[in-house]
């Protein structure tokens, strides 16, 4: 299976093919992980991270569809990735206010 494209590996995994999914998940994650780490400066928090964007890829194959521009699945990945880092950020941030509001809540005044 190792020498098709993004885009028919795309497609495959649109109709549950597991061993597909397994072949993007082996050629992306490692890009994946290392954007996320640089960002996050976090290994584990960015593997968490590369697990979020397989699980939404898998969940979203069925509507996807292939444009024929080059790169196109390779792409989608890293907008996958900056919005699960969005999400996770987001998810961090609400965390810290909560935590802060039960141990300081002085330090939040009115703008929380």
């Amino acid at each position: 299976m190792g020498n098709e494209p993004d885009e028919t590996l795309m497609l495959q995994v649109g109709t549950g093919d597991h061993a597909a999914c397994h072949e993007l998940v082996e050629r992306h994650l490692g890009r994946i992980v290392a954007f996320a780490s640089r960002v996050l400066g976090d290994h584990t928090m960015a593997e968490d991270v590369a697990q979020e964007v397989f699980l939404r890829l898998w969940s979203q194959a069925q509507r996807w569809r292939p444009s024929g521009a080059p790169n196109k699945e390779a792409a989608q990945m890293m907008e996958i990735s900056v919005e699960a880092l969005e999400s996770l950020l987001a998810r961090g941030r609400r965390t810290l206010k909560s935590r802060l509001r039960a141990v300081a809540p002085d330090l939040l005044g009115d703008a929380s």
